[in-house]
């Protein structure tokens, strides 16, 4: 085994030992097979000739049966074990709505706000593959940082943000297809530093049920899910089927939350957009009713601030999720 191990140690590959390539390098032999495991950290190296190479060797020059080769990436490991899915006691919020231009992406920006005022350590993940504005509404305009491989989320106020936008790094269309998005994703689950104490996650799902939404319901089947729908009844159709597929693959639909509902004019409540979607939405669901927000312009653009209407119901919003999941 030893004298084995020191071969495959002294191997040389692209004029390269092994040793000196890989951190560690375990030696098995079992029924007359070499069983390797090859650990490595941020190298790169042709893995699929480096195992012809190797298999060759093993097999015919050194006589053995079979070999099994296999590459861990260190790197890879370490941020799986501490990746953000694997961590205990943390609350996982996708907010959807099924249909655009309901005001999805700003009930989740002010969302984070409103569990952060209430002390909760917040990530903010826009996964909105297709229409990215959580970079906009928090007016973020530094990339942070890409080191070996790894996303190092944008810091607003003690809020983790991370964003498509900072994986394409560009203002131009990008054409996602589906191994681009499940990478992305992946990306922001194994291969981005958030702080260690994150308590609730807060993932801006893209309009639809396709297979973004199909990716994260399967990543984390823990997941709560509030959907989004302004009055309006074509509004409130199409959110009610994001909230079916949800149902359907198990995931717990906390409640749904009216945007848009109404503009306060002179003491009374104008319905621009119609009146009775939320209410349809959680009859049909059998869900409940989160809250109504109003038509109100923002202090700082799109994110609600002290003396708002809508940031005490954000705030109310907020501690009724809390109240919900802990009873769960």
């Amino acid at each position: 085994m030893e004298e084995l191990k020191k071969k495959i140690i002294n191997y040389q590959f692209d004029k390269v030992k092994l040793g000196h390539l890989f951190k560690e390098i375990i030696v098995e032999i079992k029924d007359d097979k070499v069983y390797l495991d090859l650990k490595y950290e941020k190298k790169d190296f042709d893995q699929l000739l480096l195992k012809k190479e190797l298999l060759k060797y093993l097999k015919v020059e050194l006589k053995y049966q079979g070999a099994k080769i296999n590459f861990i990436d260190l790197v890879k490991e370490d941020l799986d074990k501490s990746s953000i899915l694997n961590k205990d006691n943390i609350l996982y919020l996708i907010v959807a709505s099924g249909k655009g231009g309901v005001g999805k992406s700003n009930v989740a920006a002010n969302m984070a706000l409103a569990f952060k005022e209430l002390n909760y350590k917040v990530a903010l993940v826009d996964a909105d593959i297709y229409g990215s504005s959580i970079p906009h509404i928090f007016n973020i305009d530094a990339y942070p940082p890409i080191v070996d491989g790894v996303l190092f989320p944008y810091n607003y106020d003690g809020i983790d943000i991370v964003s498509v936008d900072f994986l394409t790094r560009s203002t131009l269309p990008v054409i996602w297809r589906g191994p681009m998005l499940n990478q992305a994703l992946n990306h922001f689950f194994y291969f981005t530093k958030y702080q260690d104490d994150i308590e609730i996650v807060i993932i801006d799902m893209p309009p639809g049920t396709g297979d973004v939404a199909l990716d994260i319901f399967q990543m984390m089947p823990k997941a709560k899910q509030i959907i989004v729908t302004t009055p309006h009844h074509d509004a409130a159709n199409i959110a009610i089927k994001a909230g079916l597929m949800a149902q359907k693959m198990n995931l717990d639909v906390l409640g749904i939350i009216e945007n848009m509902s109404y503009y306060q004019y002179e003491n009374k409540k104008l319905n621009i957009f119609g009146v009775g979607g939320g209410d349809m939405v959680a009859n049909v669901l059998n869900i409940s009713l989160l809250g109504k927000l109003e038509i109100e312009v923002g202090l700082n653009g799109s994110l609600y601030e002290k003396g708002q209407h809508n940031y005490d119901k954000y705030l109310d919003i907020a501690q009724n999720i809390i109240d919900k999941t802990s009873e769960k």
